[in-house]
């Protein structure tokens, strides 16, 4: 959390200026009333009235001083929230597409809306109004003491017993957060499995079932919180019982010093009011520490999650600049769920040639050009790009130099220039040579727009014009591997034509297309047309 800190420095040191500012006013209310009890029992009204009028302006600038901390505060949480938010989005944009494949999404959601909550309302902020009690108790101790050291002593002892309460159950209420929060995943995560297959729940009528799946999950999460809040209120009503005992025992034992001539009526009750401004900084700390207690697991997590990922230390990872010439794979392996999928794939593609593989749905086509790609590691052998082996070059070098055309199109609600380019520079000419390569010029030239028209429900492509698209998306980017998955999946003849003609165009690259279409005049655009079968690749 330091380094947040330091990155807002600025935000950080407003708020400590303010809550020092608050504390001071705060801890200075009882010698507020202290003097005006004193004037009240004197002789001199008129020294009573100024004295009045001061109290009257302070207690202004003091309301005043209450909302500064708040404000700054907040604006000091959202600041780091933001940093936290980017820093999150960082860590997954940068780790590797391989570590990437092997976590459920429904994790990283979990991570964006739920753990970052945890950290802002249950460590961030307690740490923040830790710092002001904290300043809140030291001026008001300084306080007490000055007033009366032996009293503010016996006071002081007392005042640290609610402490104990959150700290004996620290252990338990980590725990009981940690359950929460699996429970919670748990269910956000059944939830986004039905709400992305709602379609064929409702056509399967499997309404029930998947209620019933929601409701077990939704259950189970109700009742962790129920036995966290619980364990919770214990330690918190234990705390607030103690601390009532505090606020009475100042009188009490304030009481036998004035009894003894040790100390003033108007010195008890200012060091009533002290000495709660000493115990209510005790009690809130309390608070504050089962939540930061509570919240310890989480916060773990998350910053092991952002941590620099272990994956490739020791490995050597070179950066990749050149033009790729040549892709091999080179006495490749791989078995799903103990089952061979390759054994000793060996094929080679090179520039300016197109390749299609063909085979059987099951056989690993898929799985084929994840591994070409480096979303999948072979359990043996290697992928190559112009000699090296792909697991020792840099990722993101190596995708810089491809295309992918996945079998569903990533359409974001943008403008068309914008889904070409990936939301990088529009070079609106490029952007129109390239949907004009992808046969997409004629729906162009039907918006007012043109290029600039946004892709909305109104708007919406159909899956020929989706796929053209994604060609138009690969062609933009200028890459030297183009890597199709099932191109014209679902396609009538007119868009599947379209899509050979756009792939037929394409020149002095590397195309590698799998394909179920046994269409002459789309096979007829690639140099060599490889067979998947049995864990080979035949010509």
């Amino acid at each position: 959390m330091k380094k947040y800190f330091k990155s807002n420095r600025k935000e950080f040191i407003i708020y400590l200026i303010a809550a020092t500012i608050t504390s001071l006013l705060t801890a200075g209310m009882g010698f507020l009333y202290s003097g005006l009890t004193s004037t009240a029992l004197g002789d001199d009204f008129q020294k009573f009235i100024l004295m009045a009028i001061f109290a009257v302006i302070y207690l202004l600038f003091d309301a005043y001083f209450d909302y500064v901390p708040r404000a700054t505060k907040s604006v000091l949480v959202n600041s780091v929230m933001n940093s936290m938010r980017m820093d999150l989005t960082t860590h997954y944009l940068k780790k590797d597409l391989y570590s990437l494949n092997q976590e459920d999404p429904s994790v990283r959601t979990n991570r964006l809306v739920n753990d970052l909550d945890v950290i802002e309302n249950e460590y961030l902020r307690p740490i923040l109004s830790i710092i002001q009690t904290s300043f809140l108790f030291i001026f008001s101790l300084m306080g007490a003491f000055y007033l009366q050291g032996m009293l503010t002593i016996i006071m002081l002892v007392i005042c640290f017993v609610p402490f104990l309460a959150p700290l004996i159950n620290q252990k338990i209420l980590s725990s009981n957060k940690k359950d929460y929060q699996e429970a919670k995943k748990s269910y956000l995560g059944v939830f986004e499995s039905f709400s992305r297959n709602i379609s064929t729940v409702v056509i399967t009528n499997s309404q029930k079932v998947f209620n019933r799946m929601l409701g077990k999950s939704s259950q189970d999460m109700k009742d962790s919180n129920d036995e966290f809040k619980k364990q919770e209120s214990k330690t918190i009503a234990i705390s607030y019982g103690l601390s009532n005992i505090v606020y009475s025992g100042t009188w009490i034992i304030g009481g036998v010093f004035v009894f003894n001539k040790q100390l003033t009526v108007p010195g008890l009750i200012a060091m009533t009011i002290l000495m709660n401004t000493v115990a209510g900084p005790i009690q809130y700390l309390s608070e504050l520490v089962t939540d930061l207690s509570s919240s310890k697991e989480v916060v773990k997590d998350y910053f092991d999650t952002i941590k620099d990922d272990p994956i490739d230390r020791g490995k050597k990872i070179n950066s990749f600049s050149e033009e790729i010439i040549k892709l091999d794979l080179d006495n490749v392996n791989y078995s799903v769920k103990g089952k061979e999928l390759f054994d000793k794939l060996n094929c080679e593609f090179d520039k300016n040639k197109k390749y299609a593989i063909k085979g059987e749905s099951g056989a690993g086509k898929s799985t084929l050009l994840q591994i070409l790609m480096g979303i999948i590691r072979p359990d043996k052998g290697s992928v190559k790009v112009n000699g090296l082996n792909l697991q020792e070059v840099n990722s993101y070098d190596y995708y810089d130099h491809i295309a992918y055309v996945p079998q569903k199109t990533a359409i974001f609600p943008a403008s068309i220039a914008e889904n070409v380019t990936m939301f990088g520079p529009v070079d609106a000419e490029k952007v129109k040579i390239c949907l004009e390569k992808a046969g997409l010029s004629k729906l162009i030239s039907g918006f007012e727009a043109g290029i600039e028209t946004k892709l909305t429900a109104e708007t919406k492509l159909s899956g020929g014009e989706e796929r053209r698209l994604d060609i138009a998306r690969a062609l933009y980017r200028d890459a030297n591997v183009l890597i199709f998955d099932e191109p014209t999946s679902g396609l009538d003849s007119i868009n599947e034509n379209l899509i050979s003609e756009a792939i037929g165009k394409i020149e002095n690259k590397i195309i590698i297309v799998v394909t179920h279409s046994n269409s002459k005049e789309f096979l007829g655009n690639f140099d060599q047309i490889l067979k998947l079968e049995n864990g080979k690749l035949n010509i």
